[in-house]
């Protein structure tokens, strides 16, 4: 996890700090204060772990986390679309924009990166400000879920040619978790639970209920919402349960944009109540 990002200048953040909790952070403020932002820089301060490794007790752990959860370790390249002419993040200041200091002690600089595919003209990167003759340095490596304003599209507006079934899913141990976390916050108990590509945005919920009036189609923003977290939970905790070895404070991160979207403040305070448990578990 990240302990401080110090910004130089980097849009509207100049000379700057945020310290950062390594349990949970709360990001508010109104719009326009780059709040998205932040999220995007610290999902852009990590790199995906490898597929295969010799720590994982089931290598298809990350696999399958990648496929059921629409976005991760995304980078700003890929994020970020700037207006159709080109915005300098940095109004032409050169060189390190900001600086992000890890949990483990280690601190890496970041320089913009402008595209050279014309394609992603309007488009830059953010990455590392490597020194010359320095040691060698790398972006740590920790899977991150980024859930952004996509997850809140409703799944009852969608074409039946637009979903697609993903085949790959949770251990049933970790899709039980999925139903006995969905009960305890809403009452309502699924089962058969699987997930749907919704185009090339949104990874959607697919399930059953007790209720034959409701299914995974009829469910309101605020009921899909709450899976779609709830999803990415427990594909971190399947993560970490994975390592054979642990030996970072934290070995996942989990962003989640506009949290109290389509959320009842009861509903948003509880759900808090249980990633606050799984941040510190």
């Amino acid at each position: 996890m990240i302990k401080e990002i110090g910004f130089k200048k980097f849009k509207k953040l100049i000379d700057i700090n945020f310290s950062f909790d390594k349990d949970i952070n709360i990001i508010s403020g109104t719009n326009g204060t780059c709040k998205t932002t932040l999220l995007h820089l610290v999902s852009n301060g990590f790199q995906m772990p490898p597929t295969r490794s010799a720590n994982y007790s089931n290598n298809n752990c990350l696999k399958v986390i990648k496929a059921i959860n629409k976005i991760a370790n995304p980078k700003m390249e890929a994020i970020v679309r700037e207006s159709k002419s080109y915005t300098d993040p940095a109004e032409g200041a050169k060189g390190n924009l900001f600086s992000i200091n890890y949990l483990d002690g280690s601190e890496l600089g970041f320089r913009k990166h402008n595209s050279r595919n014309p394609d992603e003209a309007q488009r830059y990167a953010i990455k590392p400000l490597y020194p010359r003759g320095g040691p060698k340095q790398s972006l740590p490596s920790k899977p991150v879920l980024y859930l952004g304003l996509s997850r809140l599209f409703p799944i009852g507006e969608t074409k039946d040619g637009d979903l697609t079934k993903i085949s790959l899913n949770l251990p049933d141990q970790y899709v039980s978790y999925i139903s006995q976390l969905y009960k305890d916050l809403l009452q309502i108990s699924i089962t058969n639970i699987e997930s749907n590509n919704i185009g090339d945005f949104k990874s959607g919920p697919l399930f059953d209920t007790d209720n034959p009036e409701i299914d995974s189609n009829t469910i309101s923003s605020g009921e899909d919402n709450s899976f779609i977290i709830i999803k990415a939970l427990v594909s971190l905790r399947y993560y970490f349960e994975s390592l054979i070895e642990s030996n970072d404070i934290k070995e996942s991160i989990l962003l989640i944009d506009e949290f109290d979207a389509t959320l009842h403040p009861s509903l948003q305070i509880r759900l808090l109540d249980k990633i606050n448990e799984y941040a510190k578990a």
